[in-house]
């Protein structure tokens, strides 16, 4: 008795063996023929010819409900006057079908097809690449806890009713890009093991991707939200201490559209994700339990100079591939294929990583949290963006600049750091605070100094009297024409401003736009 007899779809010439024909495992050639021999003799498709850019071709119409759960499609199949290579290529399935636990040994070619009923692949197993572009599913597609090796494609593929894919796990590639989900979709607890790309993609319905597992470099680049849009507790990539070497693998929400960004949800991102949203509007995003004391764009403008040396070191490299291939030298192309599109990703990276674009960023993601009432959070992001101008007004194109712009900026800089030193760009109160008695003492003690050289020591009246004057001068309660007194004015009147900003900055009351 076939062992997955359970099933309830065995064939009945080879039910009484281990396996049946359908539901028998690596199987040879002569096997893979009658499976597929059985294939069709139960499921009498109906075959047409169509035209294909120019091409006639031919195609399956399935009329009546498919159920293959548990099958093991094999790997080999070689086309025959019944039966065509790719036998889902450009099919039609007009009732539901059903592959749940289904196992795909080899190529799973399913581009083009169209499911006119419930699709249902869940719990099924694809060992290499399976291809699902320009598929539309008319009701409704069931993809919970399948399991794929290779890559897998749904470009341009149209999921017209409801589409789970919870708990399924992608370990090769998988793109979705220009996909349309016109209804709700569920990848929850979906992991993506090397990388996923939703570029283009149009999501119509509720998209929820909470608890889904992002551990390689995922696009969702150019993606339309349309409703809500869930990604509470999913994992992102994560910057790992000493390893530089993959700058690029991250998780793109670069030019993302939010038709209702309060519909948008992100909760639990912390440490260093390495996540970008530059050129997306994120100013009304729900952010939930997420720290940006982080920020990848920061880190990789940061990082611009090795991400300009891998771009020279790749085109050096394709160079010489070139050249070798003049010389009429073996060669392996598809490196060269690899090296070129790596150019082009580092050329596009280098384009979008621009200063006014990261603390573009940072301002939207403080305007954000001063929506959401964060304050405290939106002044560490303020005092990150202060910081990021500081250093480029030093470092930023030094080498571009005439002297008066090289005066111009340290003059610049320097402002930018003792405001820093002072009360933290206005986001500190303790600063300037402290300040004050560090500036009366230390002023105090240089005139007790001068009125008693070092040599006869100093007295405590001497000193005193000198703390005195100090706190008069501080307060602006003092003038006696001295360079000392000048010099104290004015450190007090800086320190005053910056206190006063950080109080008013702190304490002003606050309401919500």
């Amino acid at each position: 008795m076939c062992k997955l007899s359970h099933y309830g779809n065995c064939d009945p010439e080879t039910e009484e063996e281990e396996y049946c024909i359908f539901h028998r495992p690596n199987k040879n050639e002569k096997e893979a023929e009658e499976f597929w021999r059985k294939f069709f003799d139960r499921f009498k498709p109906e075959e047409e010819k169509i035209e294909i850019g120019r091409r006639k071709i031919r195609r399956f119409i399935f009329k009546e409900d498919v159920y293959c759960s548990g099958y093991v499609f094999p790997a080999s199949f070689k086309e025959t006057e019944t039966a065509i290579a790719k036998p889902f290529r450009y099919s039609v399935f007009k009732g539901s079908v059903n592959f749940s636990e289904a196992r795909f040994e080899g190529y799973a070619d399913f581009s083009e097809a169209r499911f006119e009923g419930y699709a249902d692949f869940s719990g099924a197993i694809f060992l290499r690449d399976a291809f699902f572009s320009g598929a539309k599913f008319e009701v409704g597609a069931c993809f919970i806890e399948t399991k794929i090796k290779g890559f897998m494609y749904f470009f341009g593929a149209k999921f017209e009713g409801y589409a789970d894919f919870s708990e399924a796990r992608f370990e090769g590639y998988v793109s979705f890009s220009w996909t349309i989900f016109s209804g709700d979709v569920d990848f929850s607890e979906a992991t993506f093991s090397i990388g996923a790309n939703f570029s283009m993609a149009e999501f119509e319905g509720y998209a929820d991707f909470s608890e889904a597992r992002f551990e390689g470099y995922v696009s969702f680049s150019n993606a339309r939200f349309h409703n809500f849009v869930n990604f509470s507790k999913a994992k992102f990539p994560n910057l790992k201490e000493g390893n530089l070497e993959d700058l690029l693998s991250y998780a793109s929400f670069r030019k993302v559209y939010f038709e209702y960004p309060k519909r948008a949800v992100f909760d639990g991102i912390e440490g260093k994700t390495k996540i970008s949203f530059i050129n997306t509007d994120i100013s009304r995003v729900v952010f939930r339990n997420c720290s940006f004391d982080f920020l990848y764009d920061e880190f990789l403008l940061k990082n611009r100079k090795r991400l300009e040396k891998m771009l020279k070191d790749v085109e050096e490299k394709i160079s010489s591939i070139k050249k070798s291939i003049k010389e009429g030298k073996n060669v392996d192309k598809e490196e060269l294929r690899e090296l070129e599109h790596y150019r082009k990703k580092l050329t596009r990276e280098l384009e979008n990583l621009t200063l006014d674009n990261v603390l573009s960023v940072i301002r939207m993601l403080r305007e954000n949290f001063d929506y959401y009432m964060r304050y405290e959070e939106s002044g560490r992001l303020f005092v990150k963006e202060m910081d990021l101008k500081r250093d480029y007004l030093r470092k930023g194109g030094a080498e571009k600049r005439r002297f008066a712009d090289k005066i111009s900026r340290y003059v610049e800089w320097f402002a930018y750091s003792l405001y820093r030193i002072m009360g933290l760009y206005g986001e500190s109160i303790a600063r300037p605070i402290f300040w004050i008695p560090v500036i009366i003492i230390l002023f105090g003690v240089l005139r007790g100094l001068l009125s008693h050289p070092l040599f006869n020591g100093l007295h405590l009246s001497s000193l005193m009297r000198g703390i005195q004057e100090s706190l008069e001068a501080f307060v602006q309660l003092r003038w006696d024409g001295s360079f000392l007194t000048l010099i104290e004015r004015v450190i007090s009147a800086l320190n005053l401003g910056v206190l006063y900003i950080s109080l008013h900055r702190k304490l002003e009351r606050r309401i919500r736009h």
